[in-house]
C-alpha cells in the first residue's frame, strides 16, 4: 500500500462507552491491530459494534505493548530505545495517541488523528570560525546525546507524562546532508523532561576527538521539536557553543517526506467500522503537527568533563 505502515507494524485499540474512561469498563481492552503489508490492519480477533444506538469512543496507541494499561489505571509505560541509529528503533521510541469519541456503527471510516507524545530533537551543525560546510559533510561527525530519561509513565487520560528514569546516552538517527549553511539530517527521540546542563549535553566525535555541548534548561515537551544549533569549530576546551532554535512543526506529510524522514509506519489506513455485526478492518489515520515556537537559547559553559560514553557514536 501507500500508507507508509509496513507489515507487521502493530496499534493497541481501546474502545469505552458512554463517554466511560478507560479506567472503567471496556468495551475493547488493548485490541492489537497489525498492518497486513497492504491497506489495512488486522484484528487479532473479531470485534463488533455493540448493539442499538450506542456510540464508542476510540483510543489507539503505538507502538503496541502486549502488557497494555492495568485495569482501574489508565496509565501506560512508554519508552526510548538507547540506539535509534536503525529505523525500526527510532520508530519504536515514537510513541503516538489517536482519540474519537461517540463513533456510532456505520459503513463509513473512521478517521483518526495521532499525536507525537515525544520529544525530539533535530540536530544542526553550522561552520564556525576556520571551519568548512564540505570538509565537515566529508568528516562525517558523529553524534549521541547523554544523560536523557529513556523511561517513563504516560496517562492516557490526561496526556501527562511522569516518573522519568532510566538515564541514557543515546545514538542518534539519520544521515547528514548540506542544507544552505548548515548539514541537517539527524535526530534523536527523547521522553518529555526538563532538561539539565548540569547532566546533559550533546556529543560529537569529529576528526577522532570528542566535543561537547551542554544542553540549556529548558523544558522539552511532548508533542514538540526542537533544532539544536551548534557551531563547529576545532577549540582547544573541546567545548562547543550553540543555541536552541526553532520547533518546527512535525505535521502531515507526504509518503515521500516520511520516508526523507525515516519513518517507516503508516498514518493513512482505513479502518471500516461497519455496523452490526461486521468487524473492525483497519483505520484512516493522519499525523497532526507539532506546534511550532521559536525560542533561542545560549547553551551554558560546562561545569564538568565530559563523563566516560556507555555507548558507541554512529
Amino acid at each position: 500500500g501507500n500508507s507508509g505502515f509496513e507489515a507487521g507494524d502493530r496499534i493497541g485499540l481501546f474502545a469505552t462507552m458512554g463517554g466511560a474512561s478507560i479506567d472503567g469498563y471496556r468495551y475493547i481492552d488493548n485490541l492489537r491491530l497489525e498492518h497486513n503489508g497492504t491497506s489495512t490492519l488486522i484484528p487479532e480477533r473479531e470485534v463488533f459494534y455493540p448493539e442499538g444506538d450506542g456510540s464508542l469512543d476510540f483510543l489507539a496507541y503505538y507502538p503496541y505493548s502486549q502488557a497494555g494499561v492495568e485495569a482501574g489505571s489508565t496509565v501506560i509505560p512508554v519508552s526510548v530505545l538507547a540506539d535509534q541509529s536503525t529505523a525500526e528503533n527510532r520508530s519504536a521510541s515514537d510513541f503516538l495517541v489517536a482519540t474519537k469519541t461517540g463513533v456510532k456503527s456505520s459503513s463509513a471510516a473512521v478517521s483518526l488523528t495521532f499525536k507525537h507524545r515525544m520529544s525530539k530533537l533535530n540536530i544542526e551543525l553550522i561552520p564556525g570560525e576556520g571551519a568548512n560546510l564540505d570538509e565537515i559533510y566529508q568528516d562525517n561527525p558523529k553524534v549521541i546525546v547523554t544523560g536523557f530519561y529513556t523511561k517513563a509513565h504516560y496517562d492516557l487520560k490526561s496526556g501527562e507524562v511522569s516518573s522519568p528514569e532510566g538515564k541514557s546516552d543515546i545514538v542518534v538517527s539519520g544521515k547528514w546532508k548540506k542544507d544552505s549553511d548548515r548539514l541537517t539530517g539527524k535526530d534523536v527521540i527523547v521522553i518529555p523532561q526538563e532538561a539539565d546542563p548540569e547532566s546533559q549535553s550533546v556529543v560529537i566525535e569529529w576528526k577522532g576527538i570528542l566535543y561537547t555541548c551542554p544542553i540549556s534548561a529548558v523544558t522539552l515537551e511532548g508533542n514538540t521539536q526542537r533544532a539544536i544549533q551548534i557551531k563547529m569549530a576545532e577549540v582547544e576546551n573541546r567545548t562547543l557553543a550553540g543555541i536552541v532554535g526553532e520547533v518546527e512543526e512535525w505535521g502531515e506529510t507526504t509518503k515521500q517526506e516520511r520516508q526523507k524522514d525515516r519513518c517507516k509506519r503508516a498514518r493513512c489506513i482505513s479502518l471500516h467500522c461497519r455496523s452490526v455485526p461486521l468487524v473492525f478492518t483497519g483505520f484512516t489515520t493522519t499525523e497532526e503537527p507539532w506546534p511550532r515556537f521559536v525560542r533561542n537559547i545560549l547553551f551554558p559553559k560546562p561545569t564538568r568533563l565530559l563523563r566516560r560514553l556507555s555507548l558507541p557514536i554512529r
